[in-house]
């Protein structure tokens, strides 16, 4: 699972509205090599690095893209 960086339980990366990375702790249920179950830590709505995360330092400028 590329978009969970360990850390405790988990840490995942969400970018807030200015496009700016943010390091985040969540709680992680079920999980399979391709699918997390996040219990707790982010919000309805919120944008989450979900490839690559691991080379993502907290404050990087994110550029999204389309797939």
């Amino acid at each position: 699972m590329t978009a969970l960086v360990p850390s405790g339980d988990g840490s995942g990366v969400v970018v807030d509205s200015g496009g700016i990375a943010r390091a985040r702790a969540v709680t992680v249920g079920a999980r399979s090599e391709s699918v997390a179950e996040i219990l707790a830590g982010l919000a309805a709505g919120e944008t989450v690095v979900t490839t690559g995360a691991y080379g993502i330092e907290d404050g990087t400028k994110i550029i999204r893209t389309a797939r």
